[in-house]
């Protein structure tokens, strides 16, 4: 008989595929049946590397490092799971090869890794996993896509791979050789495609903190009453290119405003109110889990990977946690109408209200294959909860009140604005007033950001805020005070775990190249599963280029000299998103099939000789 070889990624998604299929028997590290045998990884197994007899090491003559081909081996601890495979693969009966790791780039590139080191030759088919439902993985199984249908994502998932290597080694050797960053006899200056361009985010923020100059800068504000109460308004400058601010930088001409109308009556008020709607979140990916976990609890971006992590391994209480996507598959609106019934009793009520309402079916928002890569987003599974910690506890209730609050209705609000004339100035005061809760009602005010209302926009910045007491139509107002305050500006704020996780999906933003920015977009610098692990290494002792000081973090000397040095010998590039940007661009070009593998790789090739020989020669 013949039979087909499944390697899945991780063992639960090995496990599911069987539970789909039906009929098989456990063995020890596979799931077998006639016709059938299911195995996995977990996660990379094999990486890549140069031989050691012909590694120059640190000699900058000798440099760039360029291994044509590369060499494959095993990553320590995982010898076990590779002979498995292999011995699984060489039986004579298997006569097939099946990918069923991760939907995306990464999961194409530990499947090839894989087979290229053991060196299977067996035809190789390719399984779409984009869905763990039963129906979802049986339908991915049926469309299977051949190996021809996959060497373009395989030959940019192996670029990336490679080109990664080949920048990190050599900028780390070339920059440590230098001497332009002072480090410890034995120490390197570690610098990467990745890593660097996010240490110089922090680094330039640094620097324009250091050269900000604080200008002082002042406001008029008013108080004004009716009968029902008072309120605060500012005054609001109507003057060529001021207009709309309230800052005056010239103090003479803010007493020249509280003067004209200091003791004036009030002309008039015009009052207008407009219904805003703030519609719900997404659940969560993994970055936006981290930020809000930094910003409510203090928890580095590891720690949270960490415990979501073990909510997903150990407890089996809430999905895969390393992904980029805040949408569910569109065959999932049984799956979440289960999970629903069998939430947590804090969180029955809610749930039964989307039952009941009808929200969580085809058609919502959330469902949207087009916007899901490698996983969906993290929701609970459905399991019950038992023996969490105190932190799991706390990670896990973001994860389940984000998944409700998903399909509750958009919250609802009325925004008055309320300007007071007198004379030719404009006092502007706002004030929100909720409507209806909507998705809100799913927190408590304690419970997460998310729950307060959307961040003010620069102009509402400007408005003085708060609730505006009731005014009968007609109603005469008067000026009861007036004020001139006095402010300084600000620097930028430091980063914060939180803030640099942002700024690292968001990088795209900073390309000015539309294209390139457009190929960032869905990646930024990293991914949700090495984020973490970026900002923590930074942090280590051992790389030395940042420490954290209650939430901000903040860069070291060696740091500000590596970015000063790599723009001193005119390879800033490599503290740039735009390398990622540019290499994305083309990556994406490889995949449609439009580049050719070999082209790109002798680029960054040649890009990396280029590096080495501008730094030597200086």
């Amino acid at each position: 008989m013949n039979t087909e070889l499944i390697i899945a990624e991780k063992p639960s998604v090995a496990g599911d595929i069987a539970a789909a299929l039906g009929g098989f028997t456990r063995g020890n590290g596979f799931f077998e049946k006639p016709g059938c045998i299911i195995t996995f990884a977990r996660g990379h197994l094999v990486e890549i590397g140069i031989n050691k007899d012909s590694d120059p090491g640190f000699n900058l003559a000798a440099l760039p490092v360029l291994p044509s081909p590369f060499l494959l081996g095993p990553i320590h601890g995982c010898e076990a799971l590779l002979t498995t495979i292999e011995r699984l693969a060489n039986r004579s009966d298997v006569t097939k090869v099946v990918n069923a790791c991760d939907a995306g780039r990464e999961g194409e590139l530990i499947f090839r890794l894989i087979i290229g080191f053991l060196g299977i030759r067996k035809p190789t088919e390719r399984v779409w996993l984009q869905t763990m439902t039963p129906t979802g993985i049986r339908t991915a199984l049926t469309n299977r896509r051949s190996d021809a249908q996959m060497r373009p994502l395989a030959d940019a998932a192996r670029s990336r791979s490679e080109a990664d290597w080949l920048v990190g080694i050599n900028a780390t050797r070339v920059m440590t050789l230098c001497g332009a960053v002072q480090v410890e006899k034995g120490h390197v200056v570690s610098a990467g495609r990745v890593q660097t361009p996010t240490l110089a985010l922090v680094v330039n923020r640094e620097d324009e903190i250091n050269s900000f100059v604080s200008e002082t800068f002042y406001e008029v504000m008013g108080t004004f009453g009716v009968t029902e109460g008072t309120w605060p308004a500012k005054l609001i400058r109507q003057d060529g290119e001021h207009k709309g601010s309230t800052r005056f930088a010239d103090k003479a001409q803010a007493q020249q405003a509280v003067q004209r109308c200091e003791g004036k009556a009030v002309d008039e008020i015009s009052e207008t109110t407009t219904r805003q709607r703030r519609n719900a979140p997404l659940p969560f990916d993994l970055t936006t889990l981290q930020r809000v976990a930094n910003v409510r609890f203090g928890y580095p971006a590891a720690k949270t990977l960490d415990i979501a992590q073990a909510l997903y391994e150990k407890h089996k209480v809430t999905t895969y946690p390393r992904t980029d996507s805040a949408h569910l598959p569109s065959d999932y609106p049984p799956k979440v109408q289960a999970i629903m019934k069998a939430l947590p009793a804090r969180f029955q009520a809610f749930g039964q209200e989307v039952l009941n309402q009808g929200w969580a079916k085809a058609g919502h928002p959330v469902f949207n294959d087009a916007k899901i890569s490698d996983h969906f987003a993290i929701i609970p599974t459905g399991n019950v909860p038992a023996n969490l910690s105190e932190h799991e506890e706390a990670i896990y209730n973001l994860v389940v009140r984000r998944f409700i609050a998903a399909f509750y209705p958009a919250a609802e609000f009325d925004k008055t604005t309320r300007d007071a004339w007198i004379g030719s100035d404009m006092f502007r005061a706002s004030g929100l007033v909720q409507v209806s809760a909507g998705w809100m009602k799913v927190y408590d005010d304690a419970d997460e950001e998310a729950s307060r209302p959307k961040k003010k926009s620069k102009n509402e910045e400007d408005d003085a805020q708060g609730k505006l007491p009731r005014m009968d139509k007609g109603e005469a107002a008067s000026l009861q005070k007036l004020e001139l305050k006095t402010g300084k500006t600000k620097p930028p704020p430091r980063y914060t775990e939180a803030s640099l996780l942002g700024a690292m999906e968001t990088a795209g933003k900073l390309v000015d190249d539309e294209e390139m920015s457009k190929a960032m977009k869905e990646r930024g610098l990293g991914t949700p599963a090495t984020r973490a692990s970026t900002i923590e290494d930074l942090l280590s002792a051992k790389k030395g280029y940042m420490t954290r000081k209650g939430k901000e973090l903040r860069p070291t000397q060696k740091a500000g000299d590596l970015i000063a040095a790599l723009r001193r010998y005119g390879i800033e590039f490599l503290a740039s998103p735009e390398l990622t940007g540019e290499w994305e661009h083309k990556l994406t070009l490889m995949e449609e099939g439009k580049l050719s593998r070999d082209d790109y790789m002798r680029e960054v090739r040649e890009s990396v000789q280029r590096m080495v020989t501008r730094v030597r020669g200086s």
